[in-house]
């Protein structure tokens, strides 16, 4: 699992994670058979008022929390295709998403 951060033009951070799964050959040699990219679980990013889930039927809980303290500031058991963040203010939180299969987590930007 490698995690890549760029910034872009405006300064804005951009992430994606990918899994790469390396095997050996007969020969002992390393190779790697697959590349996987993971996308955004949620858009827009930055965000205004609204966040837009991907598959909310697989996700069993969602926890919102603010990067600068760690304080949680809302969680979300119900979670459906849109999320209200109009409630909260300008910043970057941590976005960490709970379902059967394990915890993804993915930064949100707020700008309002």
């Amino acid at each position: 699992y490698l995690l890549v951060e760029l910034l872009d033009s405006y300064g804005n951070q951009l992430s994606r994670a990918f899994t790469i799964q390396i095997e050996k050959d007969q020969s002992g040699s390393s190779a790697i058979i697959s590349v996987s990219v993971e996308g955004d679980l949620l858009y827009p990013n930055p965000a205004d008022h609204m966040i837009i889930m991907k598959n909310p039927e697989q996700v069993s809980s969602l926890g919102i929390y603010e990067i600068a303290t760690g304080r949680k500031v809302s969680v979300i058991n119900r979670v459906t295709e849109t999320i209200d963040v109009s409630g909260l203010p300008e910043g970057l939180y941590l976005v960490v998403i709970r379902s059967e299969g394990g915890v993804a987590a993915q930064k949100l930007l707020i700008q309002h």
